[in-house]
C-alpha cells in the first residue's frame, strides 16, 4: 500500500495475511476526522450552518459557536452532543442532502489516500470496518462513498428522529473517549482487532483493539503510542482532532 511508512506497511500486510487466514467476525474501527481526512468536517459543517442560518431556533447575531466553544472547555461530550442537538426540527432526508454537497465539495479532496486503501484492505481481507466518531453521523455518513462503504457503519453522535426530523433527544452514548468503546460493545457488539484514531479522545478505543494505528498524534498520544508499541504514520499537515 502506497503512502506508508517502510515499517508499517510491514506491520499491516502481516495484520492482512493474518485476518484472511483467520477467517470469521473480524471488525477494525476508525475514528474520522484528522484520522480518514484532514481537520474537522463535524466543526466544520456546524459553522457553515450557522453561517446559513439553517439552524432551527438561532437568532440573527447570536453566536452559537463560540457558545460550543466554551463547553468544550468545561464538558467536552456534552459540547459534541449539542452540536447534534442544535439540529432538532431538521428534516433528517434535507440534512443529508446538504452533507452530501458539503463533504463533497469541501472534504474529499482531504480524505487521507492511503487511509481509504487500507480500508479497502481490510474488507477485501474479511474484516469488517465501522467508523466511530465524535462528529454528528450524518455528515461522517456523507464521507463514506469515498472508502466504499455503506453508510450504517458510523456510529456517531446522534438523536432521535421522529415523523422525519430530528429531535433534541441524544442516542447515547456519546461516542467521546470511553463512550467510544460502549457504543462499540452495544452497535458493533465485537471489540476491534485493529482500530485507528488521532487524538486523546481515540485514546481508550485503541487500548481496547488487538492492534493500534495512530495519526499525526499530538505529544501525548504519541508517548502512548511508543510505550504501546501502535503503528504511528503522519500524513500532510494541519491536522486537527
Amino acid at each position: 500500500m502506497e503512502g506508508w511508512s517502510e515499517g508499517n506497511r510491514a506491520r499491516l500486510d502481516v495484520f492482512l495475511e493474518a485476518a484472511r487466514r483467520r477467517g470469521g467476525r473480524q471488525v477494525a474501527t476508525f475514528d474520522a476526522d484528522g484520522t480518514l481526512w484532514a481537520d474537522d468536517v463535524g466543526e466544520d459543517f456546524f459553522r457553515w450552518l450557522i453561517a446559513e442560518g439553517r439552524l432551527p431556533g438561532v437568532s440573527p447575531g447570536e453566536d452559537r459557536y463560540a457558545a460550543y466553544e466554551a463547553q468544550l472547555e468545561v464538558d467536552t461530550a456534552g459540547a459534541y452532543a449539542s452540536v447534534a442537538t442544535s439540529m432538532a426540527g431538521l428534516e433528517e432526508a434535507t440534512l443529508k442532502g446538504w452533507c452530501r454537497d458539503f463533504f463533497e465539495a469541501r472534504y474529499a479532496e482531504k480524505i487521507f489516500a492511503p487511509q481509504a486503501a487500507l480500508v479497502r484492505s481490510l474488507e477485501a481481507a474479511g474484516v469488517e470496518v465501522w467508523v466511530v466518531t465524535a462528529s454528528p453521523r450524518w455528515i461522517v455518513q456523507a464521507g463514506m462513498a469515498w472508502f466504499e462503504l455503506p453508510p450504517e457503519r458510523v456510529v456517531g453522535i446522534d438523536v432521535a428522529v421522529i415523523g422525519g426530523r430530528l429531535t433534541d433527544r441524544v442516542v447515547g452514548p456519546v461516542t467521546y473517549r470511553a463512550g467510544k468503546v460502549a457504543a462499540i460493545d452495544l452497535r458493533i457488539r465485537q471489540r476491534p482487532a485493529l482500530a485507528s484514531g488521532n487524538t486523546m479522545s481515540d485514546f481508550d478505543m485503541l487500548v481496547a483493539a488487538g492492534e493500534g494505528v495512530v495519526i499525526n498524534p499530538g505529544e501525548e498520544l504519541g508517548r502512548e503510542a511508543m510505550v504501546r508499541r501502535w503503528m504511528v504514520q503522519r500524513f500532510g499537515e494541519g491536522v486537527d482532532g
